[in-house]
C-alpha cells in the first residue's frame, strides 16, 4: 500500500485534495496530511469523515525556512518572470508587481509602453546563462533531520509555487520517493511562476494549460504531465432563475462595489445572490444581507500559531457545489470560479470587462484567455440592463 504525504495549506488546496481523493481512488493508499490547521479539532473531525484512516501531522511549525531559502526563492521567481517577459503578459505584469510597481499602474496600462521598452532592455542585457541558473538553484534548509522516518512513497504538493514547499521537500524527500504536483488553479502556470521544487509528475486540468506550461517552464521542473479528464454534471436545476455574482480578489477591481449595487438593481425581479472572495469583506458592499444568504461560506480554523484561517471543509464543499449546481447565470470580473461553474453545467457565464474598467489589462493574462475559450464565457463590456437581461 502506497504512502502519500499530502501538503494542504489553504481552502482551495483542500477542495482540490477532496476531488483528487475520489478521482485517484486514494482510499487504497495510506495518507498523511501536513497542514497549518492540523491542530484544530474541527479540521481533524472533518478529515475523519472523509476517511478515518488519514493521519494528520501537526508538524507545520516545526519545519522552518531559512532567510537564504526565501531569498533564493524570490530570485528564482523573478528570473522566471524575466525569462518569459516577452512571451507572457502574465509574466510581464508579475515581474513589475514584484519590483514594486503598483497594481493600478500595471492593470490600467499607465506607462505601459515605457515598461515594455524597459522590460525588453533588461531582458536583452541579462545574460542567458542567468535564466538557466534559475532552474539550477538548490535550496538547503537549516533543519537538521535524519533521513525521513516515515518513508513516504510520494510527496504531494497541491500547488507548485509555494515557498513552504522548500523546507517540506528538504525535510521529507528521500532518494526513493517521488514528488507529485497538482496545478492548483488556472492562474498557476504563468501568473504564480516557478515550480519551487522539481516535480516528477504534474497534474493539470486543461490541454491548453499544458501547452502554456511547456512553453514557459523547462521540462526539468514539471516532469511527466497528466491531464485530468473533464467531468461534466448534467443537473436538473431549480425552476426559478438563479443568478450568482462572484467577487474577485479585492486588489483587482476598485469598481466592484459599484458593479454589485448595479446588478442588485438590474436583477431586482430575480433570485440574485453574491458570493464573496475568501479575503473579501461582504460588509463593504452596503447591500441587504439577504443577497448573501443561502450562499455557502468557509469554515474557520485556527493554526498552531494562533492565526484564524478560512478553509473549505466537506460541508462547505457540498454547499459550494450546491450553489453552482442551481445557478443559471454566473457573473464575475475575473474569478477562476468559472472553471467549476462550467463543470457543474452552467452554460451562461459572463466576464464583465467594462469599457471604463481601470484594470482592463488583467484580461490580457493567458489564463483568462484560456478560461474564456475552455468555458465558453461571454465577455460583456457594459452594465446595460437590456444586455444582461437578454442573456437570461
Amino acid at each position: 500500500m502506497k504512502k502519500l504525504l499530502i501538503v494542504i495549506k489553504d481552502s482551495i488546496e483542500y477542495k482540490n485534495f477532496v476531488e483528487f481523493y475520489y478521482k485517484a481512488k486514494l482510499n487504497n493508499s495510506k495518507l498523511y496530511i501536513l497542514s497549518p490547521v492540523a491542530i484544530d479539532s474541527k479540521f481533524r473531525a472533518d478529515v475523519g469523515v472523509l476517511d478515518s484512516r488519514i493521519k494528520i501531522l501537526d508538524e507545520w511549525n516545526n519545519i522552518p525556512t531559512s532567510f537564504i531559502d526565501l531569498l533564493l526563492y524570490w530570485i528564482k521567481r523573478q528570473l522566471f518572470f524575466l525569462e518569459n517577459i516577452e512571451k507572457s503578459e502574465s509574466c510581464f505584469q508579475k515581474f513589475w508587481i514584484h519590483i514594486g510597481v503598483r497594481n493600478d499602474i500595471i492593470f490600467s496600462g499607465k506607462y505601459r509602453n515605457f515598461l515594455k521598452l524597459l522590460s525588453t532592455f533588461i531582458y536583452k542585457i541579462f545574460p542567458l546563462k542567468g535564466y538557466k541558473t534559475a532552474y539550477k538553484i538548490k535550496y538547503k534548509s537549516k533543519l537538521d533531520v535524519s533521513p525521513c522516518q516515515f518513508d513516504y512513497d510520494y510527496i504531494v504538493f497541491m500547488r507548485p509555487d509555494s515557498k513552504y514547499n522548500i523546507s517540506i521537500y528538504n525535510t521529507y524527500k528521500t532518494l526513493d520517493n517521488k514528488v507529485i504536483t497538482f496545478i492548483r488553479n488556472y492562474d498557476s502556470v504563468a501568473l504564480k511562476g516557478i515550480f519551487t521544487v522539481k516535480s516528477d509528475i504534474t497534474i493539470i486540468e486543461s490541454e491548453k494549460l499544458k501547452s502554456l506550461m511547456v512553453k514557459l517552464h523547462r521540462s526539468y521542473s514539471y516532469g511527466k504531465i497528466v491531464v485530468l479528464k473533464k467531468e461534466f454534471n448534467s443537473i436538473d436545476k431549480l425552476k426559478k432563475i438563479n443568478i450568482l455574482y462572484c467577487t474577485s480578489h479585492p486588489d483587482f477591481n476598485k469598481n466592484e462595489i459599484k458593479i454589485v449595487r448595479s446588478l442588485v438593481e438590474i436583477y431586482r425581479n430575480y433570485n440574485f445572490k453574491v458570493r464573496v472572495h475568501d479575503i473579501d469583506d461582504k460588509n463593504k458592499y452596503g447591500i441587504d444581507k439577504e443577497y448573501f444568504e443561502g450562499v455557502s461560506d468557509y469554515a474557520i480554523y485556527k493554526s498552531s500559531d494562533g492565526k484564524v484561517i478560512k478553509y473549505h471543509n466537506l460541508t462547505t464543499i457540498k454547499g459550494y457545489k450546491f450553489d453552482l449546481q442551481n445557478v443559471h447565470v454566473l457573473i464575475t470580473i475575473s474569478s477562476t470560479i468559472v472553471k467549476d461553474a462550467y463543470k457543474f453545467g452552467i452554460n451562461k457565464i459572463i466576464y464583465l470587462h467594462l469599457m471604463d474598467d481601470p484594470y482592463k489589462f488583467i484580461f490580457e493574462r493567458e489564463h483568462i484567455k484560456i478560461l474564456i475559450k475552455d468555458c465558453h464565457i461571454k465577455v460583456v463590456r457594459s452594465l446595460s440592463e437590456k444586455t444582461l437581461l437578454n442573456f437570461l
